[in-house]
């Protein structure tokens, strides 16, 4: 791992929790985390909601990244791979619907995308970003929702991604990484 990205990286911590105050909402109230590598942000961000209400998560590198289905996303350094956690007592609801409109309203930002349901972001035909939602439930009422956002930003894609995947950067000026994740975790 360059040590640029995970200096740019720790700064992801500091943007979240800037932005968080100026929204006036407690960043105190999450758990925010920036790390270097983990199996899965979703799995990092369970293990934290045993001790706190609410967690973020950033990782530089992924090694068990999981899309819908079971899907592997491949999440080397240089994308998004971020987990957001939450307790909470509602009645079950279909929840991956307002989260990949929430991230494709910031990414139209910076690149001209659309959405592909239930849960990818295209730019063109390619998939620049997708979502996995997973939830807790018991007696039919959710106690914990987990949303793992995956975005492709100057990470590289392996052969086998070519032509399906896009990178943020080769559509146009995109903000740091650690600025669009704040931005993301902001917003979901």
């Amino acid at each position: 791992m360059g040590r640029r990205t995970a200096t740019n990286h720790l700064t992801f911590i500091g943007n979240l929790h800037e932005a968080l105050v100026k929204d006036a909402i407690k960043a105190f109230d999450f758990e925010i985390r920036s790390i270097a590598i983990c199996d899965s942000t979703n799995d990092f961000v369970s293990d934290l909601l045993r001790f706190y209400e609410r967690a973020v998560v950033l990782s530089i590198v992924q090694e068990k990244g999981r899309g819908t289905k079971g899907h592997e996303w491949f999440s080397r350094e240089g994308g998004i791979w971020l987990s957001i956690g939450y307790k909470i007592t509602a009645e079950v609801q279909e929840l991956s619907t307002p989260v990949v409109k929430a991230v494709n309203k910031i990414l139209r930002r910076y690149v001209d995308c659309q959405i592909k349901p239930p849960n990818d972001i295209l730019i063109g035909i390619q998939k620049v970003a997708g979502i996995l939602v997973e939830a807790k439930v018991s007696d039919n009422m959710l106690s914990e929702v987990i949303v793992g956002i995956g975005i492709n930003v100057i990470n590289d894609l392996t052969p086998d991604l070519q032509g399906l995947a896009t990178r943020l950067e080769d559509h146009g000026k995109i903000p740091s990484i650690p600025v669009l994740a704040a931005e993301v975790a902001l917003d979901v």
